[in-house]
């Protein structure tokens, strides 16, 4: 196989992207069987089939076709007919491919621990080979074996010449699982200034400083403005992301101004409608974003309106009970200014 482009973010050559275990099979909650990360598995790429020998490449679209079609027992039938291959063929010299491939189909079909020890056979065979340290790495990291990654990054670091970008992510990722957060901060830096179009680099940096003012650590007015710069990109590229569109609903309505009528109330009451009629206003967070932009608007009367339908579909929450003894003092308060104003 070729050189790892260290210029080609999170992917090898060809993406074909996969969440190992039973996620993308039997599209269960991404996080994997053999793990108890709270981090969704990573994703996995293959290269070209190009890149392989003759004798392999022809199984490359037969992999490509399994995952596009969730067939985990073809991907189990292509893991037995490499090992046929091995038992037939225990001559050639195209062993670490062989190993390489297995590990791969046993990764993508949920086999976390076979993947590692095909990888770590892959490599026997062919020290320098970036692609199996990459996605040995990825597996030790979703099996939680965090310590173990880092000598696997720093072995495509060598090979490759520079870090690539998923090894970046990879690296603070697996730093934060020890809870050694300075350096996952410090790394992600790194790969910032590496990588500074890369969005998945973008996401976990924002998600560090997230966490960073949630634990009630106060940003800088460039760390301020990075942030903001990046939940705005990040919101337009990924619609879907829950949490990206409710952390950027929640920074515009911290910005917004109802005696100005901003353009930032408006945006946040979009996107807070669009999560709450997505959820059927069954998410907490989401109902909360919208009866907090209808306050701010001082829309008393639509704000009720959120809190009676989540009382419909979550009648025991208890963000929705807090929101309605908020809402019972701000409409007596506004009562009381009108009152005085007579």
């Amino acid at each position: 196989m070729t050189r790892l482009d260290p210029k080609q973010p999170m992917k090898f050559t060809k993406k074909v992207l996969i969440i190992p275990a039973f996620c993308l099979l039997t599209g269960s909650t991404p996080v994997c069987a053999q793990t108890s990360s709270k981090i969704a598995p990573s994703a996995t790429y293959l290269p070209e089939a190009s890149e392989f020998s003759p004798s392999y490449s022809g199984i490359i679209s037969e992999i490509s076709s399994s995952i596009a079609t969730k067939d985990k027992a073809q991907l189990l039938n292509l893991v037995s007919r490499l090992s046929e291959r091995e038992e037939s063929n225990s001559t050639r010299g195209d062993d670490d491919e062989k190993y390489f491939l297995s590990g791969f189909l046993k990764r993508s079909a949920g086999d976390l621990h076979g993947a590692v020890e095909d990888f770590k056979k892959s490599i026997e065979f062919r020290q320098s080979n970036p692609h199996a340290h990459f996605l040995l790495a990825q597996s030790l990291a979703d099996l939680d074996r965090c310590q173990e990654v880092f000598s696997e990054l720093d072995q495509v670091r060598f090979t490759t010449g520079s870090e690539p970008a998923a090894g970046y992510l990879l690296r603070a990722q697996c730093l934060a699982k020890l809870n050694r957060q300075p350096e996952a901060e410090s790394i992600i830096a790194l790969g910032r200034k590496a990588y500074s179009a890369d969005s998945q680099i973008k996401k976990l940096s924002l998600m560090f400083k997230a966490n960073a003012m949630s634990s009630g650590a106060i940003l800088t007015d460039a760390q301020m403005t990075e942030l903001d710069g990046d939940l705005a990109e990040l919101a337009v590229a990924n619609p879907e992301d829950l949490n990206i569109q409710l952390m950027y609903g929640k920074s515009l309505l911290k910005k917004g101004d109802i005696l100005t009528k901003s353009i930032e109330l408006d945006t946040a009451e979009k996107i807070a409608q669009t999560l709450v009629d997505k959820s059927v206003y069954r998410d907490e967070a989401s109902i909360k974003l919208l009866f907090d932009v209808f306050l701010k608007k001082r829309l008393s009367n639509k704000a009720q309106d959120v809190l009676n339908r989540g009382k419909l579909e979550l009648p025991e929450s208890k963000v929705i009970a807090n929101c309605q003894k908020q809402l019972k003092i701000e409409v007596e308060g506004l009562k009381v200014l009108k009152y005085d104003r007579r």
